[in-house]
Parts: C-alpha cells; structure tokens; sequence
C-alpha cells in the first residue's frame, strides 16, 4: 500500500505517535506563539511574563515559559533580542546615527567582514584538505 495514502487515511494516528508538539496545534503555530508571547514580554517587560506564568500555568501551549522545558532557552533569547530591537539602548541609537552620517565607514567594515568570513571558508578548506591527505595515506 502507498505510505501517503496510508498518512491520508489515518492522519490522527499518525498525529498521535510521531508529532513533538500537542496535535491541536502545528508546529508553525506553535512556534508563532513562542515568537509572539518573546515579543510582548520585551515590550511589556518581566513583570507581564510573570503574570502570564500564572495565568498560563495549567495551559501546554505556554509550557516553553518553564524553565525545564526545552524551548525556554530559545524563548529568553528571543526576548533579548526583540528587547534590543523594540526598546533600543543609547548608546545603540547614538551608533546608528553616526553610521548614518558616515557610510563609507559602514561599507568599509562590511568589506572587511565579507573578507574575513572568505578568510576563515579557506582556511577550512585547507584543513578538511588536510585531514583528508591524513585519512588517505592512513588506508594505504
């Protein structure tokens, strides 16, 4: 028989033995609330992430606002960065308007960067190159 026909036929069995997440929710819509919940902490701050922890609690879809779960690690550091963005420092600010007014600088350390991302590839190169030399006269 088809596999596909087979995952047509009996999609909740299917949902029920391979699938992570609850079968309610898909993956893409859990990851949403995940993104969604990290943006309104960084606008709202620690205190609104503390009060959804309560609210919250007896529900598995905010079950990433546990520190045991899996994705907490990757839920925090969405809230930095949203942090960063939504609520930027001074010092930040400050960075981006002298860049602004003086781009030649920005494209310089671009160039610099694109070069030394090439730098490190070839290095690598050479020593996969090498290691694979090594491996070669080993079998011999």
């Amino acid at each position: 028989m088809n596999l596909w026909l087979n995952h047509l036929q009996y999609p909740l069995m299917i949902c029920m033995n391979f699938v992570l997440f609850s079968c309610l929710i898909n993956f893409y819509s859990f990851s949403d609330i995940v993104k969604l919940t990290a943006q309104f902490v960084a606008r709202n701050g620690r205190q609104f992430l503390t009060s959804l922890m309560s609210k919250e609690a007896r529900n598995p879809q905010f079950d990433f606002l546990k520190p045991a779960h899996g994705l907490f690690n990757y839920f925090t550091k969405l809230v930095e960065q949203y942090t960063k963005i939504l609520i930027p420092s001074k010092e930040l600010l400050n960075k981006l308007s002298t860049d602004i007014d003086n781009q030649q600088k920005v494209m310089d350390e671009i160039n610099y960067r694109v070069e030394w991302v090439k730098h490190q590839l070839r290095e690598r190169a050479k020593e996969e190159e090498a290691v694979e030399k090594e491996r070669g006269l080993k079998k011999k």
